[in-house]
Parts: structure tokens; sequence; C-alpha cells
């Protein structure tokens, strides 16, 4: 029985270690993908409207 227990503890640690970093890997690249829609729909529309885009990384300082 100490054997199944020892067995079933090493499986779901090892889930884990696997599941967290993979996770957060998809939420930082999700991220960056909705950032960009999102930047790109402002240019869109602001182009679309004769404006000058005036994003962060347009912008000289």
């Amino acid at each position: 029985m100490t054997t199944e227990w020892g067995f079933i503890t090493a499986l779901v640690l090892v889930v884990l270690v696997i599941i967290i970093p993979a996770a957060l890997v998809w939420y930082l690249d999700a991220g960056s993908i909705m950032t960009a829609v999102k930047n790109m729909r402002t240019r869109h529309a602001r182009r679309k409207t004769g404006l000058k885009s005036t994003l962060r990384g347009d912008v000289k300082r």
C-alpha cells in the first residue's frame, strides 16, 4: 500500500512540474497576442480616419 501512495504522489508532482510552466508560457504568449491585436486594430482605425498613429512604439521622445 505504501508503494501505491508513493507512485500517486510522484505522478501528481510530475504532472504539476510539467503543467505549471506550460500554463505560464501560454499565459505570456496569449498576452502578447492580445496586445498585438489591440495595436493592429488601433492602427487600422486611425488609418481609416486619417489620423496619425500615436502608439507607444511610434512616439519619439
